[in-house]
């Protein structure tokens, strides 16, 4: 624990996504390097392949019309996601009404 604790902040420091950095260390420090590499492609190589899948697939995807309709509730429901993010960011200076003016 202490020794990831040290190295958390050197992981964060690194360029790149935090959730891959943090699976190639620890995996790194469990089974070396080979460990780290076959961690780091268990953890991209699912979600590359989706992407990849719903590439091919979006313009076939495109044409079916009961798929809009879901695809425009998606796109509210991170619109929704956003906006409570902001509110979340914003709560600690509700009170404090100095901030607003800038």
């Amino acid at each position: 624990r202490l020794e990831f604790d040290q190295a958390f902040p050197l992981i964060k420091a690194m360029p790149g996504a935090l959730a891959v950095q943090t699976c190639a260390y620890l995996s790194f420090r469990r089974k070396g390097f080979f460990g780290s590499l076959f961690g780091v492609i268990g953890l991209l190589l699912p979600a590359s392949t989706m992407m990849v899948l719903l590439a091919i697939a979006a313009p076939k995807l495109a044409e079916l019309n009961w798929l809009q309709p879901l695809l425009m509730g998606f796109q509210a429901g991170a619109l929704a996601l956003i906006a409570l993010a902001c509110l979340q960011l914003a709560q600690p200076y509700k009170k404090n009404r100095i901030w607003w003016i800038y």
